[in-house]
């Protein structure tokens, strides 16, 4: 995924989705290939896929902390090993076993399509770990993949060493973190996650700044999806907000803050929003 293919898209549609962890919900899974294509189909542009290692080093797509909800099992993840791992089953939205398993990093990555683009995140514990990369660089996609994380300096470290050529978004909840990442001279940074808990206070939205990145083809990613009452990715404006409410208020104003990435757990009702928008233009 180059440079090139981000700004070709994003001219040609406005703004690009990313997909939480793709599309899922009655028998669609998250962290799954079924969620890739079902969000894919709702009109996402980006699948955002969570990665996990088991206890003997194996990758997989999982979020950590759904373990009990989608295992239904008393024990890390990290804690059981691959042959635990691959036993199982995952449980669908009712709690049944869904036919599907976890599924691993390595065979996801072989059935990826080429016209798909991959945000690989919650990895940077595993960037002291070649066998990690190496996953990544041999499935022969790595141009479709992005890494994201916070951009705290021992993440950064790391990954520059690595010096793996994996474009880069970096979390930041200041300035500061995404201006850090540019003394790394061997991570190639292509844009920024931005975590805002207060639209009127926040020096992530500075017109001049955001301008600074808009010129440089970044990406400016907002995260709309609503995790629960406790979480403010951006303030008030949430996925909850818009579909519940109105889609203008939540959605348009961060577009109108430079916002070229949104990042969603209902990519369908985003992208009904989008064509809208372009059919008035």
């Amino acid at each position: 995924m180059s440079g090139n293919i981000i700004k070709q898209t994003k001219d040609d549609k406005k703004f690009l989705i990313m997909a939480h962890r793709g599309f899922w919900g009655g028998n669609v899974i998250q962290n799954t290939r079924q969620a890739a294509i079902t969000a894919k189909k709702a009109g996402a542009d980006i699948i955002e896929v969570d990665v996990c290692r088991s206890a003997d080093g194996v990758y997989y797509l999982f979020h950590k902390l759904v373990v009990r909800m989608l295992l239904d099992v008393d024990k890390e993840f990290e804690e059981m090993t691959s042959e635990e791992i691959d036993s199982l089953m995952l449980l669908n939205s009712n709690g049944q076993k869904s036919g599907y398993r976890v599924e691993k990093l390595e065979d996801f990555l072989d059935w990826l399509p080429m016209n798909y683009i991959v945000n690989i995140d919650r990895t940077s514990d595993y960037w002291d770990d070649e066998a990690f990369f190496d996953i990544l660089i041999k499935s022969g996609k790595k141009e479709l993949l992005f890494l994201k994380a916070p951009a705290e300096p021992k993440s950064l470290e790391l990954l520059n060493e690595a010096n793996v050529n994996i474009p880069f978004v970096a979390i930041a909840y200041e300035q500061a973190d995404f201006e850090r990442v540019k003394s790394y001279e061997n991570i190639r940074l292509i844009g920024v996650d931005l975590r805002i808990d207060d639209l009127n206070h926040h020096s992530l939205l500075e017109s001049n700044w955001l301008n600074k990145l808009i010129h440089q083809d970044m990406m400016i990613i907002a995260n709309s999806e609503h995790l629960g009452r406790e979480y403010k990715l951006f303030d008030v404006l949430d996925d909850t907000a818009a579909i519940l409410g109105s889609e203008t208020y939540v959605w348009s104003i961060m577009r109108k803050y430079g916002v070229n990435v949104i990042k969603t757990d209902w990519p369908n009702f985003v992208n009904d929003y989008r064509n809208r928008i372009r059919e008035r233009n």
